[in-house]
C-alpha cells in the first residue's frame, strides 16, 4: 500500500512579523540542502556589500551548522555584548559564539530551534544598518518557514550547486517561497566549474549546469556561476574570508541590489 500523506497549507493565522529594527534592507541566503556553500556565499554577498561602503550585518541562523563566525576568525573573546564585529567591519551574532561549548553538538528538536531563531532575532541589536542578511538553516522544514513567516524578509538568494539532483531541491525551495509570499531575488551556483591554472580552461567536475534551466523555469534571475577556488578555501580555513574578492561575485550585488530595488518598487 502506497504511503499517503495529506499536506496541509503552512498555518498563517496570527502570525506577526518582527519589527525590522532600523534595517533597511534584510536578505536570507538559503539552500534545499546542506553542503552547497550557502554559508560562504552569504559571507562574500555582505563582504562585498560592506566594501561599498554599506553597513552590514550577519545574523547566523544555521544553529545545527553555525560556520559564519569561523569563516571570519571570529571567536567567544571577540564578542561584545551579543555580538561581535569582524575586521572588516561585518556586525555577526552566530549561535556558534553563544553556546557554551563551540564543539559540542545541538541536539535539538525543531520546536526548541525554531524558538531560539525567533530569541534570536529578538536580541539582535545591531543598530542602523543598509543590509542583513541570514544564513538560513537548509531545507524546507519547520526551521525555514519560522524564518518565511516571523522575520521581515525582503528576499531570499537560493544557493545551488551543478549536480542534477540540486535542480529538483532548488525547485522546491523556490516553489516554497513562492507559497509563502517571500520574494525570490536570485540563485547563485557555487562550485560552479574549476579554471586551470595553466591553461585557463574551464572544467566542469560536477557536470554541465542545470541552474540556468532553473532559473528561468522560476523567472528568477541566475545572479552569479562561482568557480571552484582553492584560495577561497584556504582563506576561509584561516578564518580570512573578508580579503577575498571575486569578479563573479561583484556582479551578482550589482544584481542584487538591482533586482531587491526593483521589487521594491512593485511593492
Amino acid at each position: 500500500m502506497p504511503l499517503q500523506i495529506q499536506e496541509r497549507r503552512p498555518a498563517e493565522r496570527n502570525v506577526v512579523k518582527m519589527p525590522k529594527k532600523g534595517i533597511k534592507k534584510m536578505f536570507a541566503v538559503v539552500s534545499g540542502k546542506g553542503g552547497v556553500g550557502k554559508s560562504t556565499v552569504c559571507a562574500l554577498i555582505a563582504c562585498e556589500l560592506q566594501r561599498r561602503g554599506y553597513t552590514v550585518g550577519i545574523l547566523d541562523a544555521d544553529i545545527g551548522g553555525a560556520s559564519i563566525a569561523h569563516l571570519f576568525g571570529l571567536k567567544k573573546e571577540h564578542l561584545n555584548g551579543f555580538f561581535a564585529t569582524s575586521k572588516n567591519g561585518i556586525r555577526i551574532l552566530s549561535f556558534a559564539l553563544l553556546a557554551k561549548d563551540q564543539d559540542r553538538a545541538s541536539i535539538w528538536r525543531g520546536p526548541l530551534i525554531t524558538n531560539a531563531l525567533k530569541q534570536l532575532y529578538d536580541r539582535l541589536d545591531f543598530g542602523e544598518l543598509d543590509y542583513l542578511l541570514i544564513d538560513s538553516p537548509p531545507g524546507t522544514s519547520d526551521v525555514p518557514l519560522t524564518l518565511y513567516q516571523y522575520y521581515p524578509l525582503d528576499g531570499i538568494v537560493v544557493t545551488t550547486t551543478p549536480h542534477d539532483l540540486v535542480r529538483e531541491v532548488v525547485a522546491r525551495s523556490i516553489k516554497m517561497a513562492q507559497r509563502l509570499s517571500v520574494p525570490i531575488l536570485g540563485i547563485i551556483e557555487n562550485m560552479s566549474h574549476l579554471v586551470c591554472d595553466n591553461c585557463k580552461k574551464k572544467h566542469f567536475v560536477f557536470g554541465n549546469s542545470k541552474s540556468a534551466e532553473v532559473a528561468r523555469d522560476a523567472n528568477v534571475p541566475l545572479l552569479a556561476q562561482l568557480p571552484l577556488d582553492p584560495k577561497l578555501a584556504e582563506l576561509e580555513d584561516k578564518g580570512q574570508v573578508d580579503t577575498y574578492e571575486s569578479a563573479e561575485m561583484k556582479k551578482a550585488v550589482d544584481e542584487l541590489i538591482r533586482s531587491s530595488s526593483s521589487q521594491a518598487a512593485i511593492e
